[in-house]
């Protein structure tokens, strides 16, 4: 066997080095890779680009509400709050419309929000409407 040259094996310990970095800082959350979340909220299939670098600002599930007693869907990651409450959606306090589907996938990337792959506008803003302004 012919050793390794001193220069492939420095090469090789720096990659091992930066790989190890990666490796740790990940299960740290301190650096995500992509920088995305995923989740299902009820049946519909979420993902929020950029999702923010700190995972204590994460947060999903069902939520009940103080008011009518009902129980609704909130995910929120980094910035972004992804709200379902009667089928509706709204991103960040604002209504982009109801599901034509149970299954509609969401995906919220850099304040821009698709249903489907497409492209959605706000309807209103939802504090807004339930201000009764």
């Amino acid at each position: 066997m012919r050793p390794l040259s001193k220069f492939k094996s420095s090469r090789m310990i720096v990659a091992l080095m930066a790989l190890c970095v990666v490796l740790v800082s990940q299960g740290c959350g301190g650096f995500r890779l992509l920088n995305r979340d995923k989740t299902v909220l009820g049946a519909h299939p979420v993902m929020i680009t950029p999702c923010g670098w700190k995972l204590e600002n994460k947060f999903g599930g069902p939520v009940k509400d103080e008011q009518s007693g009902k129980i609704y869907q909130k995910h929120s990651c980094g910035e972004t709050i992804v709200t379902i409450k009667d089928e509706e959606l709204a991103v960040n306090g604002k209504s982009y419309g109801k599901f034509a589907k149970e299954t509609d996938s969401i995906k919220v990337d850099g304040g821009r929000v698709f249903v489907n792959g497409k492209e959605v506008q706000a309807v209103t803003d939802t504090a807004f409407a339930e201000s009764g302004r």
